[in-house]
């Protein structure tokens, strides 16, 4: 077996005479990025197709490893298929299993609904260090995909579900997502989405004056909510721009923090760090309009992932959440 090692900045266009378009993980970009290391590992001696060989042509390339500074990823090329494989680095021993989890309840739900164009990594294995899946060669998006993801989702959304909540706790990035089956939207989403948030808040006088407000006005903020909501949908859960990637023809979901609540969370969230485009909300709102109140309560649904992000990452999303708090205490 020979081993090939390079190092390539992120504008070079070619390695060693490797033509990037023929990078089997992501064709098109370059293999390495910044300083990143890439490691091509040349198998001749099994005849897997020429299509995913870089440098070489005619050899398979068996194994291409990208290691970054925030933490490595692989990709591995067997027979045609291109396998992603996500190293556990949250320091939760079932992240892996929760991740996998949420992607085949979505999974499941794309075919009940009978959705086209909208897709979810495939899972080839998970353990508590490792989840194998499909591996996405993302491109720009499209309108056409968007409106794709927008009509899929809101179908998605549609599907009846028994309750509000889930049946075990999972994860939201790197914090525990606690979760209980609930019949009362409101009341759930106050309690285990805003107050658990609120009660991680390292910062005591913050914390106290957050929980006050949650005390004084959860009550009512519930029953506003409960007032808002059609049912239970099954929900994404972490639905922003950096996790829906698209190909030449399908948007592809990943990094879910399922659970079921009001739809209008997802979408949401969508808005958080740049949105995904009109077509998406367009093509959404032909399939399942919007709330009249969809404007306040995106700012409260918000409110959980801005809380969530200032516990993570500190007090650059605190004027976020104090915002998202402004809204709750004119309830």
């Amino acid at each position: 077996m020979e081993q090939l090692s390079v190092v390539s900045p992120v504008m070079s266009t070619t390695i060693t005479g490797c033509d990037l378009d023929h990078n089997p993980v992501y064709p098109g970009l370059p293999i390495g990025r910044g300083d990143s290391t890439v490691t091509v590992v040349i198998d001749s001696g099994h005849a897997w197709p020429a299509w995913i060989c870089i440098g070489y042509p005619g050899f398979p390339v068996s194994m291409v490893r990208e290691q970054t500074g925030s933490g490595s990823m692989d990709a591995i090329g067997f027979r045609g298929r291109t396998v992603h494989t996500k190293k556990n680095e949250t320091g939760f021993a079932d992240a892996l299993f929760r991740e996998a989890e949420g992607l085949e309840l979505l999974g499941d739900a794309i075919t009940i609904a009978g959705v086209s164009g909208v897709r979810v990594p495939e899972i080839y294995s998970v353990s508590e260090e490792r989840l194998e899946m499909t591996a996405i060669a993302p491109l720009r998006q499209s309108d056409d995909a968007l409106r794709q993801l927008g009509h899929g989702l809101a179908r998605i959304h549609e599907l009846p579900q028994a309750s509000y909540g889930f049946h075990r706790d999972n994860y939201i990035g790197l914090n525990p997502q606690k979760n209980r089956e609930s019949d009362r939207w409101g009341e759930f989403f106050v309690e285990y989405r805003l107050g658990v948030q609120v009660s991680l808040i390292k910062d005591q006088p913050v914390r106290d004056r957050f929980a006050q407000l949650l005390e004084s006005k959860g009550g009512l903020l519930a029953e506003w909510l409960d007032d808002r909501v059609a049912g239970p949908s099954l929900l994404h859960g972490d639905l922003w721009s950096g996790n829906a990637l698209f190909d030449d023809t399908t948007a592809w979901m990943i990094d879910p923090a399922v659970y079921y609540g009001d739809s209008e969370a997802d979408i949401a969230m969508t808005e958080m760090f740049g949105g995904f485009g009109p077509e998406f909300y367009e093509a959404y709102n032909e399939t399942r309009p919007l709330h009249g109140d969809y404007a306040r309560k995106r700012e409260i649904y918000n409110l959980y992932h801005f809380l969530n992000h200032y516990n993570l990452f500190g007090g650059w999303y605190l004027g976020a959440c104090e915002k998202g708090m402004g809204v709750i205490s004119k309830r």
